[in-house]
């Protein structure tokens, strides 16, 4: 049993609450919808805060909306602060100012350069990480939170420490913060208590304010100016904004010679490979993290999901400060109600605590619960093959739900996948067979790049996209369909949410000038945007490579002939795992147009909400390009009681609105469809193809096997150009699949009975030639039925040996039977003869027999 860290019990993360502006009731913006609430304002503009990372920030960890437009935010938390600092040291000489203010301005460099600017640059808000002693700022994302104070009826900030045009004017720029900055250090010269008195703000403003040389003001305030510092205030102190220094200036002063930087944690998931990226002899675990692997292997985002898991509540944590008090029904009835329907209420702040305070949370629920699981675990070896152990395999097979509130296997799979991940691009097939068992929620967008296999400078890539371009009709459609797209999830509702998105849309569009926008686009790219809330280039490459995989071509602006052809491949897949229903849905006229185009153009986004299509897609990206129609046919094949029960009229009210189907079923039967699928029975001319994995033949043959091939490239070239365009498609009924697919089930057939075993699935090729033709040339072990021939009598019973042996294979879900026959009129009516009979898991040869005897696989009767 590992040892846990008190530390880490006194808390490592926590709360900030916060209660927004509420806007009047009933107010319209100019659009014609109600005003977006301030606090899903906030919300949406939070996601940019999460991107951020840096060695002498806090990181910001979770946002929750509350009743009352109460917004609550989780960020890094550490136990000593500056003013605490200051205040235990006798003498301010002992304390290492030089460091402090370097690691400050670092801080305050990197937010700069993200175009954030602190205006809470305050004692209370530089924090002391322990383990490495260095300063980080906390609640510097409260100014860009709340749209520089607009959101919320409080100060942000605090005004002793405010620049100049802040009190004025309240406009706020990055050399704000620098100003705050240098009356912060003044703060630290007098033990922090410059202007901790209300009494004497306004005489220290004055003097601030004032003309004199900076030593007089410092001798007014009765500071001892040090005098390395001189230069520093200096060029701070500047009442004009704009003479002021910046961050990267002051860095550069002699002051900070001898201050290094801290170093920076490595990045989870790197798109090009760098220095930075590679792993140094600092990097190796030693025995003192094996001794406390909670607080050490685990980061502060991974410690909080895990605290989420167990239960933990960040708005029952304000109760048991005390700081969020419940409030009567009655009182919260309006005082005056207009005709007009306004309505005016008594202001009352829910909540009692201290304005911009952080509160700590402590994880001890996950820290005491972890404490038994081994060090081993938080470092798996991703070179060799890791076991779970018995409880955790149980764990495996259990509904989706289920695991990801099992706070012990979740912790396995986030560490694994945290290993794999700082491998990437490497530990791509790695990453690729862990998500067939499941994908931890916390990694699923770092997961869902690996599996697209998202690579290159992308940021870069999307900045040279010009998204300010005026698209006419398009941007006016975008504009409309915007506030319809899941807006139930409060980011992609939030004004930042509709900003970023239009951003993605647009970009994907001028990116793509072939294609053109249609209504689904849209939904497509909300779970990206949800996902990479806070980097929309990763949001945008993940949907561009997204819409080329498996939308291929849907975005044309004639794609008639795409989704014509899409739909029926999708009818034929659905006629060869249930051939019952599909022939009665086929028989009323419900055809695939009429229920199946918003499924298939926006992979199901359209239809489900959007957790729905996480776990969707957490297997989707597994599969082909073809995979989304398993999951149609397993929507199909669900409610097929109620189908087979159902006529037209009651069919499309069926599926006007999606009916409630079990997702993890969905899932199972897709995987299971798609794995005794041949590959190119799913094949289509528009789609987007690795041919490595589809298209090639099998090994060449060794001495004594059963089946032979010789199969040309010039060959295989011509005989997958044959396949037919749609309208000769849609006389198929049943699908077809290429000889080089026959080939490669046949042979690891053949492999697994000459090594005594029995396969996965029975392959029964039926040859319908006539039994003259048939004797010069077939397949080995095929059966031979003429289509001239009636497979069973007027009472059922089959009419020779060979269609008896083939009826024992009709229901048989391990069965495949394909067909053999001497030209196209012949095939399709020998299938539709044994759909008729509701045979499983047929399919016929494209190019019959012909295209096989061009292979060299057929021999002569012995």
């Amino acid at each position: 049993m590992a040892p846990y860290n008190n530390d880490l019990v006194k808390g490592c993360f926590g709360v900030v609450p916060l209660h927004v502006a509420q806007h009047p009731h009933n107010c319209i913006s100019n659009n014609g919808l109600p005003i977006t609430h301030n606090s899903v304002r906030l919300i949406g503009r939070y996601a940019d805060l999460t991107s951020l990372s840096h060695p002498n920030i806090c990181r910001y960890l979770d946002i929750v909306r509350g009743k009352g437009e109460l917004v609550a935010v989780v960020q890094e938390y550490h136990e000593l602060s500056l003013r605490q600092l200051i205040s235990s040291t006798q003498d301010t000489q002992t304390l290492d100012t030089k460091q402090v203010v370097y690691d400050i301005t670092c801080g305050l460099r990197y937010l700069h350069s993200k175009r954030i600017v602190n205006r809470s640059v305050t004692l209370q808000n530089v924090l002391f990480e322990k383990s490495s002693g260095a300063a980080k700022l906390s609640n510097f994302g409260f100014s860009y939170l709340t749209n520089g104070g607009k959101a919320v009826e409080f100060f942000v900030g605090d005004r002793a420490l405010s620049a100049p045009e802040v009190l004025v004017s309240k406009l706020t720029s990055t050399k704000s913060d620098i100003w705050s900055l240098a009356v912060l250090l003044l703060c630290i010269f007098n033990k922090g208590h410059l202007v901790g008195d209300s009494s004497n703000f306004a005489a220290v403003i004055k003097i601030l304010f004032g003309g004199e040389t900076l030593e007089e003001k410092c001798g007014l305030l009765g500071i001892e100016l040090q005098s390395e510092f001189l230069e520093f205030l200096e060029k701070s102190l500047v009442i004009k904004p704009t003479a002021r220094a910046t961050a990267q200036q002051l860095l550069q002063l002699q002051v900070f010679a001898e201050c290094k930087p801290r170093k920076h944690e490595m990045e989870l998931y790197p798109f090009a490979v760098s220095k930075a990226h590679l792993i140094s002899c600092e990097d190796v675990v030693d025995e003192s993290e094996l001794e406390d692997p909670l607080s050490r292997a685990c980061s502060l985002v991974e410690l909080y999901e895990l605290w989420r898991m167990a239960g933990g509540d960040v708005l029952a944590e304000l109760e048991k400060f005390g700081l969020v008090r419940g409030s009567i029904p009655i009182c919260d009835l309006p005082l005056v109600s207009l005709p007009s329907g306004e309505i005016y209420k008594e202001h009352r702040d829910n909540i009692l605590g201290e304005r911009q305070t952080l509160y700590p949370i402590s994880p001890s629920l996950i820290v005491k619960r972890l404490a038994h699981v081994e060090p081993e675990v938080f470092y798996p070896l991703t070179l060799t093959k890791c076991k779970l152990s018995k409880g955790m395999q149980d764990m495996s097979q259990l509904p989706t739900v289920i695991k990801e509130r099992n706070i012990e296997y979740q912790l396995h799979r986030i560490k694994l996948f945290t290993a794999l991940l700082h491998g990437y691009p490497a530990t791509v097939d790695a990453i690729r067979k862990e998500a067939m068992l499941d994908v931890p929620p916390l990694l699923r967008r770092y997961v869902w790049s690996a599996l697209l296999e998202i690579k290159g400078d992308i940021e870069d890539y999307y900045n040279k996209i010009d998204k300010t371009q005026s698209l006419g009709a398009i941007d006016r459609q975008i504009d409309v369909d915007i506030p319809r797209c899941h807006q139930y999830n409060h980011f992609l509702s939030s004004p930042t949410g509709h900003w970023k998105l239009r951003r993605v849309l647009k970009a994907w569009v001028i990116d793509h000038p072939d294609l053109t926008y249609w209504q689904g686009l849209d939904s497509l790219a909300a779970p990206f945007l949800v996902l990479h809330s806070g980097n929309e280039a990763l949001a945008y490459a993940s949907l561009k490579t997204f819409v080329r995989k498996y939308v291929n071509n849907f975005f044309l602006k004639d794609n008639s002939h795409v989704m014509t052809e899409y739909l029926w491949v999708f009818c034929q897949l659905v006629m060869f795992h249930d051939p019952e229903l599909a022939l009665h849905i086929q028989n009323m006229g419900f055809i695939p147009e009429l229920y199946a185009i918003p499924w298939f153009l926006t992979m199901f986004t359209h239809v489900f909400p959007l957790q729905k299509i996480f776990y969707l897609w957490d297997t989707m990206l597994l599969g082909n390009s073809s995979f989304p129609m398993f999951l149609g046919a397993a929507v199909l094949i669900q409610v097929r009681e109620t189908l087979l029960s159902y006529e037209f009229n009651e069919c499309i009210l069926l599926f006007s609105d999606m009916p409630d189907v079990d997702i993890d079923k969905i899932i199972k039967d897709a995987m299971r469809m798609y794995q005794i699928t041949p590959m190119t029975l799913t094949y289509r001319k528009h789609s987007y193809h690795h041919q490595e994995n589809e298209l090639l033949p099998p090994k060449p043959s060794e001495g004594g096997a059963k089946y032979s091939y010789n199969f040309s490239k010039t060959f295989l070239a011509e005989h997958v150009a044959s396949f037919p365009d749609t309208p000769e498609l849609k006389e198929d009924i049943c699908g077809r699949i290429f000889i080089q697919d026959l080939a490669k089930l046949l042979r690891y057939q053949e492999s697994v009975e000459r090594r005594g075993g029995t396969a996965s699935s029975t392959i029964v090729v039926v040859d319908i030639r006539s039994q003259d033709v048939f004797v010069v040339g077939h397949l080995p072990d095929s059966l031979n039925v003429p289509i001239s021939q009636d497979l069973v009598t007027s009472d059922g019973q089959p009419t020779s040996p060979e269609v008896h042996t083939l009826l024992r294979h009709r229901r048989k879900r391990d069965s495949l039977t394909v067909v053999v026959g001497p030209n196209e009129g012949a095939s399709r009516k020998f299938c539709k003869m044994l759909m008729g009979l509701h045979f499983l898991h047929v399919a016929r040869v494209h190019g019959g027999t012909s295209a096989l005897s061009q292979a060299g696989m057929l021999c002569a009767a012995t």
